[in-house]
């Protein structure tokens, strides 16, 4: 009967040390450095070789705390940003202004709801290198942002 117990005893341990090593996995990390107002100065597609120029329309910036704040074209928008220790972060509590936008550019207008789709729903991997911070996503999508003095809160006008 004790030996049956010791072995429980010794499954339930087991059990309770991988649980905490999961979590540990997917705890929290200390953000990089994303204070600034980073604006979107490129971007790339799977399948891109280059990348291509983007007009300065989006934004991001991570408060301290971990409130998340920027513009997407004429629109704002907030989230709460959750940053992991592998380097992903993953953006919750999504909330935009519904703002139409009138732009000529082709480009801007497609990817003001691809950029709003993929922060709302989809981790993505970021680093700061030299003065860019780049947001990279599992479909190979990449976004390449510069700290531009502009508030990265302030919609272009329509």
């Amino acid at each position: 009967m004790m030996d049956r117990y010791w072995k429980w005893m010794a499954v339930a341990a087991t059990a309770l040390v991988l649980t905490a090593t999961a979590n540990a996995e997917e705890s929290a990390a200390e953000p990089a450095m994303l204070d600034d107002d980073w604006h979107m100065v490129a971007f790339a597609v799977a399948g891109d070789e280059a990348d291509r120029e983007m007009v300065p329309i989006f934004s991001i910036r991570v408060n301290e705390g971990g409130s998340a704040e920027g513009i997407a074209a004429c629109n704002r928008w907030n989230a709460e940003a959750d940053f992991f220790a592998d380097g992903r972060v993953r953006f919750k509590d999504f909330s935009q202004t519904r703002s139409v936008c009138r732009f000529n550019d082709i480009v801007a207008r497609t990817m003001d709801a691809r950029y709003t789709d993929h922060l709302r729903n989809r981790d993505m991997h970021y680093k700061v290198v030299e003065d860019q911070l780049i947001l990279e996503f599992d479909d190979g999508e990449r976004w390449t942002f510069q700290v531009i003095e502009r508030d990265a809160t302030d919609p272009m006008p329509n």
